[in-house]
């Protein structure tokens, strides 16, 4: 049986320029450097983290991620859809939707449930807000 390769079997690196050392997080263009990042973030996993050790497998959670994401061919999400899905996401109820859209709860639930439309003003809040492109919001890929 082959044994796993572990990257931290001196311990893990205290500080983010000496887990650098191990892997520089970088975008994933192949497997082999997709096989690597999974497996430090699987070592780093389950682990009381510091600051710099926490912010090392974000990062790299992140390159992670988006190289999965690119591998899978989902069609996007129509906009009520992404909307419903980032706010449960961040845990907002429907008073945080009609603060960030600057409308009344009746409004916002108006929205959130599609019997009203995502406007350009409020598509750009929503963008502002969940850091992505406003023109998700209108169904524009």
């Amino acid at each position: 049986m082959k044994k796993a390769h572990q990257p931290f079997a001196r311990g893990i690196p205290g500080t983010y320029e000496a887990l650098c050392r191990i892997q520089i997080p970088r975008p994933i263009h192949d497997k082999v450097a997709y096989e690597n990042a999974v497996e430090i973030i699987d070592a780093l996993a389950g682990h009381k983290l510091s600051k710099d050790q926490e912010d090392y497998l974000e990062a790299m959670a992140l390159f992670v991620h988006e190289y999965e994401r690119q591998l899978v061919d989902e069609p996007p999400l129509e906009p009520l859809e992404l909307l419903n899905h980032l706010l449960e996401e961040n845990d907002f109820a429907l008073k945080e939707l009609a603060q960030i859209l600057h409308l009344d709860s009746s409004s916002a639930g108006r929205i959130k449930k599609g019997s009203r439309s995502i406007t350009p003003a409020h598509a750009k809040r929503l963008g502002e807000r969940f850091k992505v492109r406003p023109a998700l919001f209108l169904g524009m890929q």
